[in-house]
């Protein structure tokens, strides 16, 4: 440069600053040195991470990479930052979070000459649960596919049973399917957190579905008996068995009906069954009155949405009679023919036993000591004994204790009994098939097995049940027991401990010592339709009684005056009338 002159000296770099931003030289005279210090800029790129709500994305990864790598996580605002990044880098930053993606995905900044900001929006990714129904392998339509938990919705299995659903990641989902008369195999799945694509597959089997055919019934009293029908929809192919009973409401099953219970066998192509409900034209005024029908205890089936029905009955009365209706033939006759025998008279057996009682015409005495007779004759008759004596018999050699009136009696009583009417054609016949199918259920049920387990040899098997009937069989009669199992190391065959169960139960000698036992409870149970020890008693004190006067008398009723007693009585009288 010229001497003399006036001189500044300004140094300039891009991305850098200088320590000294100018040196001046004025009235220059000799050389001079003008040293600059320069520093390369740093600058910062900082950002903040929210979801596509809005809120802060906590604890996800941010990287860093291009001219520098490293890496860092959002705090619980969502921010982020990556300080004292040399400028002129070329810098690349990357959001990342399992089943998260991120928009932008990056941000790139070339050439960095300042402090930048990258702000980023996660957004859930979304998977797929699908699968695909079948019933025995082949695509079952029309299925409503349930899904709950962190969503909700539902589908429609299509004509291929195929359904699908799209969800977010991170949920916890069941899968749910339903369709009218079937059952699915699994009944749901779940997947907790989810992370990827989900197949969930579902078998369908359609179930025998047995319903009432209707919500609620209505009989008038005088009527006498309601037909309740029950019906099956879906699989019908193969058997299927249905209880029904009944819980009292207004009306009372000791003396508005008789106790309702029973079981309803549905064979394979049988779609509606039937059962009779016998209604008490009693004398009382007592206005409509109902009570519940139930049905449950369902082999190979399920309960539709009419699994419960009311029956109303109409009263038929309006003022109190001048007699009790019992006190007439045919009633007192039909009744007993629905007390002992769960069925209503033929024509025949209703015009012999009225005819019985009505020849004595007005002699009081007479009428009194047929009654008697009639009544008495319904405990001793065949059907009954075969029947209602048998199940008595059943329970005391299986457990030395008597049979509770419903749940035990009644309805065991009335599955032996089902169709069987005395000299009916086929009636012998039906009778042993009866017989024969319920011993070899009742030796299977549960309450049985456990008190005689499977595993016990022949010997033990026969001789515990002889020894808890009291011995009645001789050792010849106990040696063709044990017969019946063939030699096998177990007892565990059903239709052998059923043919060693009659051989006791229906012993001479069993039979003979149970009878007096049986006559006394029949009394409650078929004059007072309960328990011997249900209110108004509370004891078996009565029954005990009973049971000591007839043995005093060996066994003659009438000498013992047991059943004038009860047909006398206020207790029984009044389920039909005035005491």
């Amino acid at each position: 440069v010229t001497a003399e002159g006036n001189y500044a000296l300004t140094p300039s770099q891009t991305h850098y600053t200088f320590a000294l931003t100018k040196q001046t030289f004025n009235n220059l005279s000799d050389n001079e040195t003008a040293d600059f210090e320069a520093t390369l800029n740093r600058h910062t790129i900082s950002g903040r991470l929210v979801n596509a709500s809005g809120n802060a994305m906590a604890d996800t990864v941010v990287s860093l990479s291009g001219s520098q790598s490293a890496g860092t996580t959002t705090d619980v605002s969502g921010d982020y930052s990556f300080a004292d990044l040399p400028a002129g880098g070329e810098y690349y930053i990357t959001p990342a979070k399992t089943h998260y993606t991120f928009f932008p995905a990056s941000a790139s900044f070339a050439d960095l000459g300042a402090n930048k900001t990258a702000n980023f929006t996660g957004s859930l990714v979304s998977y797929a649960i699908s699968g695909r129904v079948t019933n025995n392998g082949q695509d079952l339509s029309g299925v409503t596919v349930l899904l709950s938990g962190s969503q909700s919705g539902s589908a429609t299995t299509d004509a291929n049973g195929n359904y699908s659903f799209n969800v977010l990641a991170e949920g916890s989902y069941t899968v749910t399917p339903a369709k009218t008369n079937y059952l699915f195999s699994a009944a749901s799945m779940t997947f907790n957190d989810l992370s990827a694509n989900q197949v969930a597959d579902f078998g369908a089997t359609l179930q025998s579905v047995l319903e009432f055919n209707a919500a609620s019934y209505s009989v008038t009293e005088g009527t006498r008996t309601i037909t309740v029908t029950v019906e099956r929809t879906g699989d019908t192919s193969s058997a299927t068995e249905v209880a029904y009973s009944a819980t009292d409401g207004s009306a009372q099953q000791r003396s508005d009906v008789i106790p309702v219970i029973g079981r309803l066998r549905f064979e394979p192509g049988e779609t509606s069954k039937s059962f009779i409900i016998f209604i008490t034209d009693d004398a009382h005024v007592e206005g409509d009155e109902s009570l519940t029908l139930e049905l449950g205890n369902v082999v190979d089936g399920t309960l539709g949405n009419n699994s419960t029905a009311t029956l109303t009955i109409v009263d038929n009365d309006s003022g109190q009679p001048v007699s009790n209706p019992i006190d007439g033939a045919e009633f007192f006759v039909r009744q007993h023919y629905r007390d002992f025998l769960n069925r209503d008279p033929d024509a025949d057996g209703l015009a012999f036993w009225s005819s019985q009682i009505t020849s004595c015409g007005t002699d009081a005495a007479c009428i009194a000591d047929r009654r008697m007779n009639v009544s008495a004759a319904f405990f001793l008759s065949i059907e009954f004994q075969q029947t209602g004596f048998l199940v008595h018999r059943l329970y005391r050699a299986s457990f030395a204790l008597p049979p509770e009136h419903l749940s035990e009696f009644l309805l065991d009583t009335r599955t032996i009994a089902q169709g069987v009417v005395v000299n009916a054609p086929g009636w012998e016949q039906l009778l042993e098939a009866n017989k024969t199918t319920f011993i070899e259920s009742f030796v299977a049920r549960p309450q049985f097995t456990k008190a005689y387990p499977l595993d016990l040899t022949p010997a033990e098997f026969v001789n515990q049940l002889n020894s808890k009937a009291g011995g009645p069989l001789s050792p010849s009669e106990i040696a063709a027991a044990i017969e019946e199992f063939e030699g096998t190391a177990t007892s565990k065959a059903i239709a052998a401990r059923a043919r060693v169960w009659r051989r006791i139960a229906e012993s001479e000698t069993f039979s003979r010592r149970e009878l007096n036992s049986a006559f006394v409870l029949m009394q409650y149970f078929g004059y007072l339709q309960r328990n011997p020890d249900e209110a108004p008693d509370t004891n078996l004190d009565g029954y005990d009684f009973w049971l000591h006067k007839i043995n005093d008398f060996n066994g003659d009723f009438r000498s013992a005056e047991m059943v004038k007693s009860f047909l006398v009585s206020a207790e029984y009288r009044a389920r039909f009338g005035a005491p």
